[in-house]
This record gives C-alpha cells, sequence and structure tokens, in this order.
C-alpha cells in the first residue's frame, strides 16, 4: 500500500537492492515509504504513526496519506504528526501543550472551538499563502535579477528560455560524449586500482612479522632487554637439566666425596633457580611492556585509517560498522600473538633447543640423530594445526558481531517490531556455523594433538634402548645417557611450546596482513592533501556538467548533466521527488565523492577552484550541515553545539545565541541540567524536533560561509518550524545556502529554486517566476498544497 515499488524497480537488483546499514543506500523518502510498507505487512490491529510522511516529498506524501487511511480501517491508529493536514479526518485530534491535553475533538469541532488547534491550523495554511499577494507586482523585477542572467552556466545545445523567462533544460542527452567519458573515467579507476595493487603488492613483500617490529622500534630498549633475558632463561633450562642428570651419579658415590658433590649440585641448582627467575621475569616485563605499547599504537593507528577513508568505502557491505568495530577491537590485540610476552615464550625455547642439541651431541651424538629422527612428526602436526586455525582466523566471529551491533543499534525498531526471537535465531544460527565449523576440525587436532603428545614417548623409548645398547657395548657410559636423555626431554617440551603458538602466530599473521591493508590503503579523497586558498571564500558555488554514480551500485546514475551556479550569498532550493538527487548533490559539496570526469571543466567549483584540487579538510571549514536525520554526540547539549567549530574553543555566549537562533534555548533552559543535559547515544534523550534545532545550532555556531540545509525543519511541528525557519531565513541572509526539502512552504523564499527530475535539472528561477511558468514546480506546488 506504501508507494514504494517504484523506487525499488528503478534498481536493477529490484526487491534484492541491499539498503545498506542503517539504510546507508537510500534516500530519507525511500527508507520512510519502506518503513510504511514494513508496518503495513504485518496488517497490524494498532498502528502507530510517528510523522510517517514527514520525510516524503508533497506527490508521495499525498499518495502515501491516502494508502495510510486505507489501511486505517478496520484498525485503531494513533497518529503523532506537526502537519495537520495528514490529521483531518481522524475521529479524535488531542492537541497538546506541556504534557496536557489542552484541546480534543474532530477536526471540524476543534476549528470551530476557534482555540489553539484553530491557531495552529490558520498558522500553516498562512504559511503556505504569505508570499502570494506581491506576486503580479514583482513578477517583472525578478526577471532581471542577476542571477537569472547568468546564461554561461548552461552549456547545452538544446537548452531552451521560455517567453516566461524560466530556463527549460531539454531531456536529450549526448550519448556520445557521455560513452567518451565513461571510458575514460573507467580508464582512471583501473589505472588508480592497478598503482594501488602495485604498491600493496611491494609493502606486502616484507614480512608482517617485519613491519610489526618496525612500528614497535620506539620499544626497541624493551625489546633487547627482553632477549637477553630470553637467552638466560633458555640457557638455564638445560643447564638445571645436566644438573639433575647428576643425582643418578651421586647415588653410586661414598663417603664424604658424596656429600661435598651433593652441596655442590644443590647448591648450583639454587643458582640456576635464582638466574631463571631474575631472567623470566625481565622477559614478561620488558616484552609486556612492549607489546602493550605497540597494541595502543597499532589500534591507534588503525582507527585512524579507518577514519581517513571516503565516505564511498563505507559504503561496502564488508565496511559496515559491526564489522569494523569487531575488526578494531580484535585484530589489534591479536598482535600480542606475535609480539610481547609471546616474543619471550619463542626466543626462550628457541635457545632452549639449540643450547639442548649442542650438550647432547656433546655427549652422544648416535642419541641425538636417534631423537632428531623424531622431530619431523613434531613439527609437521603443528604446522598442520597452525594451518587449520589461520583458515578460520578472523573469520568466525566478524559476522556474529555484526548481527549483533546491528540488533544494538536498532533496539528499538528490533523492539517495536517485535524482532528479538528473529535476531536471536540469527545470531544462535551464526554461532551455530561457527560451532559446526569448529566440530569438523576437533577429530583432525584431536589426532594431530596425540601425534605431537606421543612421538615424544616414543623417542625416549628408541634412545634408551639405544642408550642401554651402547652402555652394554661399553662405548658410552650410563651418565651420559641420562645427560642426553634430560636435555632432549627439555628439548622436546621447549619444541611443544613453540608448537602451541604456531596456531596464535597464524593468527596474528592474518590479523597483520588485516590491519596493513587499511593501513596501506591510499584514500581515493584524501582529507589533508590538496589546495587551501589563500583568499576567503566568496559562498560562489558552481556545478558543472555533474554526472556520479555512487561507487557501490554503478548501475545506477544518480546525477546527468547537472549545471547551475549558485551567487554569493544566494539561497537555492532543491526540489523535486525523493530519490531525484538533491541531497547527493550536498554530498558532492562537502567532497564525500567526487563526480564522474566528463571533460577539463566538469565538477563542483569553490569560486574558481574545484573541488577536486583543495583540501577536504578546507572545503568542510566553509560549510555548516543540518540533516534530515541528525546525530548527536552522547555529550551535554553544551558540547554538541560547540562541536560545529572544533578549530577553536566556542564561548558560552556563541554556544546560547546559536541556540537562541535555532529555537533551542527555551526548551534547553528549561530542562534540569540545562545546557550540561547528556544527550544521550545518537540523541535518545531529546525528541525529533529537539534534535533537530540542537543540530540547527551547531551549524549555526561556526559561521559558515555555506549552509546545507538537508530538511532541516521536517521534525518540527508548525509552531517551532514558523520560528525556526524565521532563524533560518536570518541566517541565510549573509551566506549562500543551499537547501533541499519536500515542503514547498520552506523554500518560498528563496533567490532560486532549482527542480531536479530523475538527477536532471528540468527548471530552475525565482520562485514567482517559476509559478508564473505553470511547469514542474507549479504543479509540485499544487500537489502541495492539495495536500
Amino acid at each position: 500500500m506504501a508507494p514504494s515499488p517504484q523506487i525499488l524497480y528503478s534498481s536493477l537488483q529490484g526487491y534484492n537492492t541491499l539498503v545498506a546499514e542503517r539504510g546507508g543506500g537510500m534516500s530519507g523518502g525511500q527508507k520512510q515509504r519502506i518503513a510504511i510498507a514494513r508496518a503495513l505487512i504485518r496488517k497490524p490491529k494498532l498502528l502507530l504513526l510517528d510523522e510517517a510522511t514527514s520525510a516524503l516529498d508533497t506527490r508521495s506524501e499525498h499518495v502515501v496519506q491516502e494508502a495510510l487511511e486505507r489501511a486505517s480501517e478496520g484498525r485503531t491508529v494513533v497518529v503523532v504528526a506537526h502537519r495537520l493536514t495528514t490529521v483531518r479526518n481522524a475521529d479524535l485530534i488531542m492537541v497538546l501543550e506541556k504534557g496536557h491535553i489542552r484541546e480534543s475533538g474532530t477536526h471540524d469541532q476543534l476549528v470551530a472551538l476557534n482555540g489553539l488547534y484553530a491557531a495552529m491550523l490558520e498558522n500553516q495554511k498562512k504559511s503556505k499563502t504569505e508570499d502570494k499577494d506581491d506576486e503580479e507586482d514583482d513578477y517583472e523585477d525578478v526577471l532581471k535579477t542577476t542571477a537569472y542572467q547568468k546564461k554561461k552556466s548552461l552549456t547545452r545545445d538544446d537548452d531552451t528560455v521560455g517567453s516566461d523567462g524560466v530556463w527549460r533544460i531539454g531531456d536529450e542527452e549526448d550519448l556520445l560524449s557521455e560513452t567518451i567519458a565513461s571510458e575514460l573515467s573507467v580508464g582512471q579507476r583501473l589505472s588508480v586500482i592497478s598503482q594501488r595493487m602495485k604498491d600493496r603488492c611491494t609493502k606486502m613483500r616484507s614480512s608482517p612479522v617485519f613491519r610489526v617490529l618496525q612500528l614497535n622500534r620506539p620499544e626497541t630498549g624493551f625489546i633487547v632487554g627482553g632477549c637477553i633475558a630470553c637467552l638466560m632463561a633458555g640457557a638455564a633450562t638445560p643447564s638445571f637439566s645436566v644438573l639433575y642428570s647428576e643425582v643418578y651419579n651421586i647415588f653410586v658415590l661414598t663417603g664424604s666425596e658424596k656429600q661435598n658433590r651433593i652441596n655442590l649440585v644443590c647448591g648450583m641448582m639454587a643458582l640456576v633457580g635464582l638466574i631463571r627467575f631474575v631472567s623470566v621475569f625481565l622477559q614478561g616485563y620488558f616484552f609486556g611492556v612492549s607489546g602493550e605499547r605497540l597494541t595502543r599504537r597499532v589500534r591507534s593507528k588503525y582507527f585512524e585509517a579507518i577514519l581517513r577513508q571516503e565516505i564511498g568505502w563505507f559504503d561496502r557491505p564488508e565496511n559496515q560498522p559491526g564489522s569494523l568495530t569487531a575488526s578494531l577491537a580484535g585484530e589489534a590485540s591479536k598482535l600480542r600473538l606475535i609480539s610481547g610476552s609471546q616474543i619471550g615464550i619463542i626466543l626462550e625455547a628457541i635457545v632452549t633447543i639449540v643450547a639442548s642439541w649442542v650438550i647432547a651431541f656433546v655427549y652422544s651424538w648416535q642419541l641425538t640423530l636417534l631423537f632428531l629422527a623424531f622431530y619431523p612428526f613434531v613439527v609437521l602436526t603443528g604446522m598442520a594445526q597452525a594451518r587449520q586455525m589461520s583458515q578460520k582466523s578472523g573469520q568466525e566471529n566478524t559476522e556474529t558481531m555484526r548481527i549483533a551491533q546491528e540488533a544494538f543499534a536498532n533496539s528499538r525498531t528490533v523492539t517495536t517490531l517485535g524482532l528479538e526471537d528473529f535476531f536471536y535465531e540469527k545470531f544462535t544460527s551464526s554461532l551455530t556455523s561457527n560451532f559446526k565449523r569448529a566440530i569438523k576440525t576437533c577429530l583432525l587436532n584431536a589426532l594431530m594433538f596425540a601425534v605431537t603428545q606421543s612421538v615424544v614417548t616414543f623417542a625416549f623409548a628408541a634412545v634408551f634402548a639405544l642408550g642401554a645398547h651402547l652402555v652394554v657395548q661399553r662405548t658410552l657410559d650410563a651418565p651420559a645417557v641420562f645427560r642426553v636423555f634430560a636435555v632432549m626431554n627439555m628439548s622436546a617440551q621447549s619444541l611443544g611450546r613453540l608448537a602451541s603458538v604456531a596456531p596464535d602466530a597464524k593468527k596474528a599473521k592474518h590479523s597483520c596482513q588485516v590491519i596493513f591493508a587499511i593501513l596501506d590503503r591510499i584514500p581515493l579523497i584524501r582529507t589533508n592533501e590538496g589546495l587551501v586558498p589563500n583568499v576567503e571564500f566568496t559562498g560562489k558555488v558552481t556545478f558543472k556538467n555533474v554526472y556520479f554514480r555512487y561507487p557501490t551500485r554503478r548501475e545506477a546514475r544518480i546525477l546527468k548533466n547537472f549545471s547551475h551556479t549558485v551567487e554569493p550569498n544566494q539561497t537555492v532550493a532543491l526540489v523535486g521527488q525523493s530519490g531525484c538527487g538533491k541531497s547527493t548533490l550536498l554530498q558532492l559539496v562537502q567532497r564525500f565523492y567526487d563526480p564522474s570526469d566528463h571533460g577539463e571543466d566538469s565538477g563542483v567549483y569553490f569560486d574558481e577552484w574545484n573541488l577536486r584540487d583543495l583540501a577536504p579538510s578546507w572545503i568542510r571549514k566553509q560549510i555548516g550541515i543540518v540533516s534530515q536525520e541528525p546525530n548527536l554526540l552522547d555529550m551535554t547539549l553544551r558540547e554538541n553545539i560547540a562541536y560545529g567549530d572544533n578549530t577553536r574553543e566556542v564561548s558560552m555566549d556563541e554556544i546560547i545565541e546559536a541556540a537562541r537562533q535555532s529555537n533551542a534555548h527555551d526548551f534547553i533552559s528549561a530542562l534540569p541540567d540545562s545546557y550540561e543535559t547528556m544527550a544521550g547515544q545518537t540523541g535518545s534523550q531529546l525528541s525529533g524536533g529537539q534534535k533537530q534545532r540542537i543540530a540547527i545550532a551547531r551549524a549555526l555556531v561556526r559561521k559558515p560561509k555555506l549552509l546545507l540545509l538537508d530538511e532541516a525543519t521536517s521534525a518540527l511541528d508548525n509552531e517551532s518550524e514558523r520560528i525556526v525557519q524565521e532563524a533560518l531565513d536570518a541566517a541565510t541572509g549573509s551566506r549562500t545556502s543551499l537547501v533541499v526539502a519536500h515542503r514547498l512552504t520552506t523554500v518560498e523564499k528563496s533567490h532560486q529554486i532549482v527542480v531536479l527530475d530523475s538527477g536532471r535539472k528540468i527548471e530552475y528561477g525565482p520562485p514567482d517566476a517559476l509559478m508564473k511558468a505553470k511547469g514542474a514546480f507549479y504543479a509540485l506546488h499544487n500537489t502541495n498544497q492539495s495536500g
């Protein structure tokens, strides 16, 4: 019943189109229509509509409202609305003020009462008609405005000027030039990909462990100290084995010689124990500190690398917030497996093995070689275990954590739709899948572990057999057999420790590849690279022959040959149906994306500078933005407003002034903690209208040269909208403003209105001129009035 099919069939993937996390792949209006369809499909007995049509353009709102009214038949409906036309047919309307019911009744009853509801209704009607009286008198003058003479910004041969002075853009497209431009764009993308692959291959030639050690270079002193401690600990272990083998000799001695020998051996054992205590303590401390510092450094760099990626990178399914959060938490920690205390274990084991082999060869090369013949079994089984672990390393929990993050981030939606069981089943299904994979490897792992543990016993049996034979043949004495046996026993234990850390090393190597892939990736749009003009930005914005496709949706062209010039201090409104490219233009202005290449001069310009040449950090400093869905930080309201300009210390007076301009000061002052009230995660402690007003204050506090308003007043009630609109009108008077709006009453004071349809500019001009022309804007306006 909600008009969603057309937006779905317009994509090549239709109903299988991925919406991305939190609906990031769709416009605000499209998301709202999907949400309406989702509510209706369950055929509820009680339907709750909380500004259900606020994000829709006028035409879509009219159609959806009719659908909702039909859907309301036979069920209870509770509607929250600021736009009173959407509740005109309600059985009962209750007007609330400060938490109390001031009036209640039907529409006709409340109008006849001539109270608060009637005043709100009259206010809303007035806002739609207040500009019409001056239309005839001002029409001729408006056609002569400076902005109207900017014909040079329109280079198409099929552009025509109507007798009413309104530019109309032809629908035909130069397919040949578009094809050539597409080929150039593809070629450039291939060049970029090729260069990035070469860079990555060059960097991957170096060992991940070596690169980790490079990152650990500031802790060189700790690492050297740890290595020395490892040498001491590793040498002490076989030394103890030699002393231990002397015990067998002591029992065959007699008299004072026996006591002297006991005292010597016990004293040497105590000394070795002391050396072990000191060396192991130093080893643990030095490598522990270096490992923790490395983890902190890598996690910080990893987080920084993620943040500096271009917005298009985050649109990819594998780079959704849940996956990135799990990776940030887990991958950096796994580097400890090839650094820190793990390095100590590995180095100590290697020193012990080498020292044991040397001692063993000194006493009996025959027994040593026999013992070494069993080592390949231990090594091969250890390697097989490591490979098994590496195959599932990093893959087991990513999807599970993504599901959990999605459920937690959308907890209100999950609760409202009763999806707790659905997400529980989805989560446990992911866990079950991991469990089944783990079970399949259990048999093989158990077999390999059994081989590792039993092969040493078989080796000891063979060594004792050969040793006994050599003693009988008098080619070797019994104490030598015990010494070889003791040191090779320690060698086998150390080899077992090495085998146990091999799977961890594989996990760490995988984590290194994940982390370094991000650290090495060069963003397509680099925040701090580019020109920084040494003259002040005047506020002029020019779009020249702009074409655009989203990186993750190459099959759908969003903008097609869009050209327009916004003069300094002008307010230009972008109107059209949902999905026509209005919000995309605002994203291009912020250089979240770069438009497709269509000639040298194509692109978006600030004054005379192509945004491709400018540093994105400088571009965004010139802009204040108020989005359709404001996201506040989990901080105080004061901090949220001050974060609008983090290049300086924003004074409290400036914060309060910005709050006054956005009609937020009164409700903030009424809160118990005033400006120190916590906004909650994503502003959960505030209503939609309150969040929007905080977002407006946050944009105004930085005093931007360019103000972008993407449905800035859509969440406000009629009275607040009027006050905030007045504040925004005053704020836009001294700066350039680009306004995206579905509610055409909010843009009737704009200097120019640009009408878009399917990514094309089909009409533009001053509001009154467009109304006189009776074209696309006129039709949209009439639909709005009738709605």
